[in-house]
């Protein structure tokens, strides 16, 4: 990662405090794809057990406040508030600058100081080694859900150099519970120094769909085995993504000796917004899915062959450093019509209808308010797909649940 990237920022303000997060027993969540969703997993899981969580995550849908949550729930706008405050007050007095990022991560870890947490569940927001939850100083869980190509400026262009950078977030003491990795990034595991276990998915544990007969919209019946147990689980997130971050979720419980009723119980109810969701409004239907990135791409591709579903409509919007061109090819193929939000800071229109026409694509372009452009595709059909950037697709699923009264559905 670049240079400009450092922690002694959030390390001094920490320290100012006390340094409450090491204090915390944690769980720390790195990987290119499928942290939210093992994170929203892990929280569920552990809640159910009666102990009591909290969960920082980035980036958020609808409120800033869904970034910092204790047991389940949001903090109030009035902590977010105190807690901002003595923040600023310290970094004034330290001379010390913080981002965004860095703010809310120590916002998370005083909270859940404050709040006498039993364990915090911390998402990386990018990289590993310097991102701003990598603060943590005694042994904790550690995660790796996955690894692919996105923000390569920083981590790197081969998967070796961005594997080397998540694994960043260990220290000396730690379990390692590895997600799906490609065979050749094996050998840039050599962490046996600092990780007291180390858990493989394919090796050490797996979960697999046991009734593909039976996987619905909102259902899929999956097994989970290792070498000391087995369980069959119905998940209520889907794709064949998800059966791989609930394998990692559940393998963090059984470290933790959470038994395998409360576990299936748990999975059941998990929920994770925007990540193949389902809304309805009357008879329309929308699907919203943050796929921003070539493997989230991928993923959502394999759920809509295997579903053998289509739109009438594709919203999208991608940042330009993103690999939009793939994410528009790969899904015109479910819908014949394409429509892009191209308000900076997403990808240029001029740009978009080039790449469509070059192709063979229809499409339109959008600028302006989101609210004019939802009300514009709300009556172009019944079915619909919004997808790519998080930053496009919140705000329209917002549009869509206040104004129109979206429901879940499915």
């Amino acid at each position: 990662m670049q240079s400009r990237y450092s922690l002694l920022g959030v390390r001094k303000i920490l320290a100012s405090f006390g340094n409450p997060q090491n204090s915390i027993p944690t769980i720390h969540v790195a990987g290119t794809n499928g942290k939210g969703s093992v994170c929203s997993m892990i929280e569920r899981i552990l809640q159910t057990s009666g102990i009591r969580t909290g969960m920082n995550i980035s980036p958020h849908l609808d409120t800033e406040l869904e970034r910092v949550r204790v047991n389940g729930e949001n903090i109030s706008r009035e902590e977010w508030e105190k807690f901002k405050e003595l923040i600023n007050t310290r970094t004034s007095e330290l001379g010390v600058s913080l981002s965004y990022h860095e703010f809310v991560t120590i916002l998370a870890l005083l909270a859940f100081y404050e709040q006498k947490v039993e364990y915090a569940i911390l998402e990386v927001g990018l990289g590993g080694r310097l991102d701003a939850s990598n603060v943590i100083d005694v042994s904790k869980i550690c995660c790796l859900t996955s690894i692919s190509y996105d923000h390569c400026e920083l981590l790197g262009y081969a998967l070796p150099e961005i594997l080397k950078e998540k694994l960043g977030i260990l220290t000396k003491g730690s379990s390692l519970v590895i997600g799906q990795l490609d065979p050749e990034l094996y050998d840039v595991l050599k962490v046996d120094e600092q990780c007291i276990d180390i858990y493989k998915f394919g090796e050490d544990f797996v979960s697999e769909c046991r009734d593909l007969s039976k996987t619905t919209y909102q259902s899929t019946i999956c097994g989970y085995h290792d070498s000391n147990s087995e369980l069959t689980y119905n998940l209520r997130l889907c794709g064949d993504h998800q059966i791989i971050n609930s394998a990692v979720a559940i393998k963090v419980a059984k470290i933790l000796g959470i038994g395998d009723s409360i576990i299936k119980e748990a999975l059941t109810q998990v929920e994770w917004p925007g990540r193949l969701e389902k809304v309805s409004v009357g008879e329309k239907q929308f699907i919203f899915d943050a796929a921003h990135n070539r493997a989230g791409v991928d993923s959502l591709v394999t759920y809509l062959r295997q579903q053998s579903l289509s739109f009438d409509t594709l919203l999208f919007a991608s940042k330009p450093d993103k690999e939009w061109k793939y994410g528009l090819l790969e899904l015109s193929k479910y819908t014949n019509n394409i429509e892009c939000y191209c308000s900076d800071p997403f990808i240029n229109a001029e740009q978009v209808m080039s790449f469509l026409k070059r192709h063979d694509l229809k499409g339109v372009c959008h600028g302006g308010k989101l609210e004019d452009v939802v009300e514009r595709i709300i009556a172009s059909g019944s079915q619909f797909l919004v997808t790519g950037s998080i930053y496009m697709m919140g705000p329209v699923r917002s549009i869509i649940n206040n104004r129109y009264g979206g429901k879940k559905s499915g």
